[in-house]
């Protein structure tokens, strides 16, 4: 059953990308904050799929570097920087009205303020963990890419970039699982699997998830 649901999610993650494709970058930017907050907000809970426990969020997160890639296919890596700031704009703001939110008294009627509170005590390391992550994953993107187009300056550009993102991937997973789930979760090594085989995928099937999308992104 769970395995079903997942699939279900991972074609509305698609599907709601795919529209709003047709709409602006900033609609795209916006979206991928949305991705963001639900990622770190359901990464708490966790599920058994496909034999492994892992938090329910994974598909969140991939469909946010999904958008990601989009952007960057279309508009170019700076557009891509410029969204994703974006996204973490969002995601900041969300926290901090979270918090003030919290800090109103609850009266007797009230018996939401516990589960509010518990759902978003992790949320702070989590976006924490998730910046520090992107600045060191993108300093190594950079190094790492000039340093296989020199060492293998006559492979193609498709082996070169699918190397990058291969490697690049597998750093960010272990830096984020690490810094956002240790002594949270039950299991990281099968996080740490589901997720690199999620975002294996995702990497090796953008060209063909992105070939569909041949009108450019509106202003």
């Amino acid at each position: 059953m769970n395995e079903m649901i997942f699939f279900g999610q991972a074609a509305a993650v698609y599907l709601f990308t795919v529209v709003l494709f047709y709409s602006s970058r900033e609609v795209l930017a916006g979206w991928m904050g949305l991705l963001g907050i639900m990622a770190n907000i359901f990464v708490a809970k966790q599920v058994t799929l496909f034999g492994l426990d892992v938090t329910a969020s994974d598909i969140y997160a991939v469909g946010l570097y999904l958008t990601l890639n989009i952007i960057q296919e279309f508009d170019g890596r700076e557009a891509g920087n410029r969204a994703m700031k974006i996204a973490f704009g969002f995601q900041i703001g969300f926290l901090a009205l979270a918090y003030l939110h919290l800090l109103l008294q609850p009266n007797g009627y009230d018996a939401s303020q516990t589960a509010f509170e518990v759902i978003l005590s992790t949320y702070p390391r989590i976006l924490a963990a998730s910046l520090l992550t992107l600045w060191t994953v993108q300093k190594w993107d950079l190094m790492f890419f000039q340093w296989v187009k020199q060492r293998f300056s006559t492979v193609s550009f498709t082996f070169r970039n699918l190397l990058t993102l291969g490697v690049s991937q597998a750093l960010d997973t272990l830096l984020f699982t690490f810094l956002a789930l240790w002594g949270i979760v039950g299991n990281l090594g099968h996080i740490i699997l589901l997720s690199f085989l999620i975002k294996g995928t995702l990497i090796a099937l953008t060209p063909l998830i992105t070939y569909p999308l041949r009108k450019p992104v509106l202003n």
